[in-house]
Parts: structure tokens; C-alpha cells; sequence
């Protein structure tokens, strides 16, 4: 069993992916998301943007650290406003955000996928990062889903009568 989120970042990666099951699958209106395997409180959920969408509002996700790791070959992440990627082509890297960190994903033109390897709080059931949410939610769907028991969806004043 993996300690912290680097380990469970190496174990992964180093996983042959030709067994992974879907555990869940999610559909946030803008991305789509399948978690993928799960282990404890570390958990691997990809994500496949939609071309010309992306996550094109700042959020955060309260409970969970995570590095995400880049498989198509540009996903502009922006953390505390902030373009990590530099604006290059960034297949196969990776980058940490934590529960604090306030970020979003630009546009992909041609849409992307990125991996997420993530490490949930203790005493927090993982269900997928979309569910676990701080800020405005990126469509409709997605706020629907935001208000499913098992969600939690932090809320501040601007963010009230958003969508």
C-alpha cells in the first residue's frame, strides 16, 4: 500500500494500464472524467477536455492533493493564476497541486487528457475531484452533480447565484 502521493504517483505510472477497470465515470458537461484504479485514499482519475472547453474557472478541490500528470501534448494549467506549463508543450509532465491551490485549465483547441494522481484526506470517502469542489462549477451538469449528497461544493458569495 502506496504512504504518500509521490508513491502512489510512481506505483501508477509504472502500472501496466492494460488492466485497469472504470471504477466511475462522470460527465461534467465541459471534460469527462473515469476514475480509474483506487487504493485506500489514493485514487488515478483521468480526464478528456473537450475541444475548445477546458476547466475555464478557477476552483479547488478541499480535500485533496494531487499531481497531475499530462498526456496530451499541451494542457495549459493555470495555478494561482499562474501558467505553470509555460505555454509549451507539456506531455508527460507533471505538476502538483494541493488542496489550497487555486487552478483551472485553459483552452485546448483540440481537446486533452490529463491523469490525475491523487491523495484524499483522511476520513473522506474518494469519489472523483469534480464532486469535491471549491468555486463556481464549470456547466450546468456539473452543478447537478455538485448538489448530489455524497458532493462537496464549497460555496462563497460570487459564487451563489452562478450558472
Amino acid at each position: 500500500m502506496s504512504t504518500t502521493l509521490q508513491d502512489f504517483a510512481f506505483f501508477f505510472l509504472a502500472m501496466p494500464f492494460r488492466h485497469l477497470d472504470a471504477l466511475e465515470f462522470y460527465d461534467y458537461g465541459s471534460v469527462i472524467s473515469q476514475v480509474l484504479y483506487r487504493e485506500g485514499q489514493h485514487q488515478a482519475e483521468l480526464f478528456i477536455i473537450r475541444p475548445n472547453l477546458g476547466f475555464p474557472r478557477n476552483h479547488r478541490h478541499p480535500d485533496v492533493d494531487s499531481i497531475e500528470y499530462c498526456m496530451s501534448l499541451y494542457v495549459p494549467l493555470i495555478v494561482n493564476g499562474e501558467d505553470i506549463s509555460n505555454g509549451k508543450p507539456n506531455p508527460g509532465q507533471q505538476f502538483h497541486v494541493s488542496p489550497n491551490d487555486w487552478h483551472r485549465v485553459g483552452d485546448v483547441p483540440n481537446g486533452g487528457t490529463f491523469l490525475s494522481l491523487q491523495e484524499w484526506k483522511a476520513g473522506i470517502m474518494p469519489t472523483s475531484v469534480g464532486k469535491n469542489w471549491q468555486g463556481i462549477p464549470v456547466s450546468l451538469q456539473h452543478k447537478t452533480i455538485l448538489r448530489q449528497p455524497d458532493s462537496v461544493w464549497v460555496k462563497t458569495s460570487d459564487e451563489r447565484d452562478a450558472l
